[in-house]
């Protein structure tokens, strides 16, 4: 018999799946790996030739800690995820998103909900020298995504 928690998970796989495929991605699901596996096929997606990509995408359906992530057998820092795709390490997706989803719990604290500012109250500022930037930072162009705020 399959648990209420396998199924959600089955169902949350098939929607990004489907969402993804929708949106362009070139999607390989994987179930259940271990740390070896989870890390050797990350490996591979940041050595891989993404010259022609626009971005990277990248989802985690598991349980967490704080700044872990469960793979079947072990837990893997997520930094040590995202070290492999950084701009040294992998040169094709310089300058291009590389988006993280982490659909993964972490910690068991809950965290307090607040009313949110009317659009009018919201100040915006444009900077008006960011355009002579020219060299980016190793670590740039990472959008991190988590169910849930740190805390």
């Amino acid at each position: 018999m399959i648990s209420a928690q396998r199924r959600i998970v089955s169902f949350l796989m098939h929607n990004f799946h489907f969402r993804f495929q929708q949106l362009g991605f070139h999607v390989e699901p994987y179930d259940d790996l271990n740390k070896k596996i989870m890390m050797e096929k990350l490996r591979e997606a940041a050595e891989a030739d993404h010259t022609d990509a626009d971005c990277f995408g990248c989802v985690f359906l598991s349980h967490g800690e704080e700044s872990h992530v469960f793979a079947h057998d072990d837990m893997v820092d997520i930094k040590e995820i995202t070290a492999l795709f950084r701009g040294d390490q992998c040169k094709s997706l310089v300058g291009k998103p590389k988006i993280f989803i982490f659909q993964a719990c972490r910690w068991d604290i809950t965290d307090n909900a607040v009313a949110g500012m009317a659009l009018n109250e919201m100040y915006s500022e444009v900077e008006e020298d960011a355009a002579s930037v020219y060299t980016l930072p190793a670590g740039a162009d990472f959008l991190m995504c988590y169910c849930v705020a740190e805390g």
